[in-house]
């Protein structure tokens, strides 16, 4: 037997004859005359003798002693068993070549993709398990050619180094997701400067074709400096740094030898420094904190999201916008939940910018104001087929509700070509029914080609006007001729949500619309 298998190894035959002949002797004397006697009194009340009653009690003792081993022995047999179940259980003859794939597929699927070095992530617990799977995990290199950086405390430095190069050699020649982030409480200068060495000899820097990194201007600046020929996406955090030992100022940083760059992401700019990329080859971009944006830089974007904060566009002219041709994907997002919005954000966009291929267009911001003029906006973007509008109307209790309502409908109006609505984050499931009710209404001249409805984060799951006002929709655009079915609603049910009586006001959907789709809200796909 192999030796590397924990086998609790039990004479079995052995064990087997002794119990049999143990069991042989007492049944001889169950056949004799004392165990003759011993039955009869479990038929009547008569009372055994002395000499009987210590006969009795060796044969119980007898009896007890051979239970007792049966059990020890089925004790024994049953670990046996299960030590041969281990031995042979299908995973341990899993071939390497699947065992591999399996390790692939399990890795990719997890939420987050890119593990740091704690040994109890992957890939390294799976080369923690045993010896086989140790050596199968270590020769699949697509396992560690996506992992984060995080910085260390000063006596595991050199640990986390030797990680990072075992990582960087078991990846062999695959592309590198890369996600280098400075530890808020055991952040090392040196330790930063160490891995970007690393990250730009070149044997490393040619493979790297996603990079994200959130660190000092210096830091940036060194890894700036690398030729990354194969880098297609960039994601920088630029934190703020101490301005005595920033002796370089406000010059800019210049990623200048990317020629594959073709997505950038800029989250909260805490840094007046100026990031130089060749803006044309970019096809998405994504602008945080951001306070003035150049618009020469966007022309040939194809998926922009630009923050909804005080934001500036240097370049443009009054009356004369600038064409955006390719730009077929526009968010304005909200990059600090807790601060309102400035409400010029969007009429700078669609005065500043002639988008004449918009087919997407996305609006998270709070307190959007709806007005007359904004309205008249949409009208130049009657292309769009996907619209999602979220954190509206407002968390103030003197807002005209119904007003923001009718604004929503003149908006959707503006939009003939819609086949996607999605309102998210809503406070108040009666302005939703009031959308719901409008769209009802007036089939035949908003959205007629609605085809997909969605409310993640809403309050329309509650009973009430909301629920009712949905399920008069979908019959509505059913019994309208020339108006398209809705094929899919989707609700967020969320925790709060488990004890309200929904389940009648499903099956009314569902009997309007067998074909209707009706669950739980899955994330809109991430440009990004």
């Amino acid at each position: 037997m192999d030796k590397s298998l924990p086998i609790p190894m039990v004479d079995t035959a052995g064990d087997l004859c002794s119990v049999k002949a143990k069991i042989s002797a007492i049944e001889a004397n169950t056949k004799t005359d004392v165990m003759s006697r011993i039955y009869s009194y479990s038929c009547n009340n008569e009372s055994p003798s002395a000499e009987e009653t210590a006969s009795f009690m060796i044969h119980r003792a007898t009896l007890e002693k051979a239970i007792d081993d049966a059990n020890e022995l089925q004790r024994r047999l049953s670990a046996h068993k299960e030590a041969l179940d281990f031995a042979l259980s299908p995973i341990r003859r899993i071939p390497n070549e699947l065992l591999g794939y399996i390790f692939e597929c399990c890795v990719a699927a997890e939420s987050f993709r890119c593990p740091d070095m704690h040994p109890a992530s992957s890939p390294w617990l799976l080369a923690c398990v045993c010896r086989k799977w140790r050596t199968v995990s270590t020769t699949i290199s697509g396992l560690w050619s996506a992992f984060n950086i995080l910085g260390a405390r000063r006596t595991r430095l050199e640990k986390r180094t030797s990680a990072v190069v075992r990582m960087l050699n078991l990846s062999k020649q695959q592309p590198l997701d890369i996600e280098f982030g400075r530890d808020v409480y055991c952040h090392n200068d040196q330790f930063e400067m160490d891995i970007i060495t690393l990250l730009s000899e070149s044997a490393v820097a040619s493979r790297i074709r996603s990079l994200v990194i959130s660190s000092v201007p210096r830091v940036i600046r060194a890894m700036s400096s690398a030729v990354l020929p194969s880098l297609e996406k960039l994601d920088i955090d630029l934190a703020r740094s101490n301005a005595d030992a920033e002796q370089e100022s406000l010059e800019p940083i210049a990623f200048n030898d990317v020629p594959n760059l073709r997505r950038y992401k800029e989250d909260d700019y805490h840094d007046s420094r100026e990031i130089n990329l060749p803006w044309a080859q970019l096809t998405h971009i994504q602008l945080g904190y951001r306070r003035c944006v150049y618009v020469e830089k966007l022309r040939d974007v194809e998926v922009l999201i630009l923050g909804g904060r005080d934001l500036q566009f240097a370049g443009s002219r009054p009356g004369r916008p600038v064409v955006l041709p390719r730009l077929r994907c526009l968010e304005v997002a909200q990059v600090h939940p807790g601060q309102l919005a400035n409400k010029r954000i969007l009429p700078r966009i669609f005065e500043g910018f002639n988008m004449p291929n918009l087919e997407e267009l996305k609006i998270r911001i709070i307190a959007l104001e709806l007005n007359n003029s904004m309205t008249a906006l949409f009208a130049g973007v009657s292309r769009i087929t996907s619209f999602t509008l979220g954190y509206w109307p407002g968390a103030s209790p003197d807002v005209n509700f119904q007003g923001k309502s009718d604004r929503v409908l003149d908006v959707l109006r503006s939009m003939p070509q819609l086949l996607f609505l999605q309102i998210e984050a809503v406070y108040y499931g009666h302005d939703v029914a009031r959308v719901m009710v409008g769209l009802a209404d007036n089939v035949p001249t908003i959205a007629p080609k609605l085809a997909q409805l969605r409310f993640p984060d809403s309050t329309l799951y509650e009973p009430g006007p909301g629920m009712d006002a949905l399920c008069k929709l979908v019959s509505s655009r059913m019994a309208t001729p020339g108006a398209a079915p809705l094929r899919e609603v989707r609700l967020y049910i969320g925790m709060d949500a488990i004890a309200i009586p929904i389940g009648k006001r499903e099956s009314r959907i569902h009997e309007i619309d067998p074909a209707l789709r009706f669950g739980a809200a899955s994330k809109v796909e991430d440009w990004f």
